[in-house]
């Protein structure tokens, strides 16, 4: 309905918009911008992942296992080792979570991590290229239950950066 209070622009602008031209090209203007900005979003969104881990156990006698954390990296990545100090990267974290059924025994271990010089740190930096497996022993208390808990990692290549990451494992003794 038009306004007597519109003048004399707003009821050509209305008389506009009613004919139905304006509507059906706006309309196509906002869906086109819409999908752009979606696609836009979707592209940027998308996570690198430049590690993809898998886990085993082994058992080592009636009482005692290795849980195996294996990461296999993509080439020109590198993960950080646990052990890095706290002026430096994130470094790699296992989380299990506790359990009546299994308990840990000692730390995690790694193997021989590759160490160099930051200049951005100013610290020496430990971390692997290609591929590491964190190894945890556990006294097994009663078999069939889940291991689980979580891995905390940040990864970079020689031109960025990835933020932390949490992954979480589930492995059945």
């Amino acid at each position: 309905m038009i306004s007597p209070n519109m003048g004399i622009c707003g009821e050509k602008f209305m008389a506009f918009i009613c004919n139905n031209e304006i509507p059906h090209m706006l309309t196509n203007k906002i869906l086109l911008t819409v999908v752009a900005v979606i696609f836009c979003f979707s592209l940027n969104a998308q996570t690198i992942s430049p590690v993809k881990w898998d886990y085993s156990i082994k058992k080592i006698n009636k009482t005692e296992a290795m849980v195996c954390l294996h990461a296999k990296i993509d080439q020109g990545w590198r993960i950080y080792s646990q052990n890095v100090g706290d002026s430096g990267p994130i470094k790699t974290e296992l989380r299990f979570k506790s359990s009546e059924d299994y308990e840990l025994k000692g730390k995690t271990i790694e193997p021989e991590p590759i160490t160099k010089h930051s200049d951005a740190f100013d610290m020496n930096i430990s971390y692997f290229e290609t591929e590491v497996t964190f190894m945890q022993r556990v006294k097994v208390k009663k078999y069939g239950t889940p291991i689980t808990g979580y891995i905390r990692y940040m990864v970079e290549n020689e031109y960025m950066s990835v933020p932390p990451d949490d992954v979480r494992f589930s492995i059945t003794l």
